[in-house]
């Protein structure tokens, strides 16, 4: 049994590389965290983060994160430099 303040929801996570930036020394990278209803599927909250990310080393190079990674983790690993 579900306690009554909990909701079941689907979650959804996305994070992809959709542009370049610093003259295409970097990749911006988008993380959308979404949350539906199951019942009605509506949205009930988005999150929606991005990031000017360096392709070599993985750095967030935002002010407010700098220092902090994002980690490449692509379908098939392999040893690669995320293109610009």
């Amino acid at each position: 049994m579900f306690p009554k303040r909990d909701t079941p929801s689907l979650y959804e996570r996305r994070v992809a590389v959709v542009g370049t930036a610093h003259d295409g020394k970097a990749v911006r990278v988008r993380d959308a965290y979404v949350v539906h209803d199951p019942a009605t599927r509506q949205e009930t909250y988005e999150y929606i983060y991005q990031a000017e990310v360096d392709p070599h080393t993985g750095v967030n190079l935002n002010v407010e994160s700098r220092g902090d990674l994002v980690r490449f983790s692509p379908r098939c690993p392999a040893a690669r430099i995320f293109p610009a």
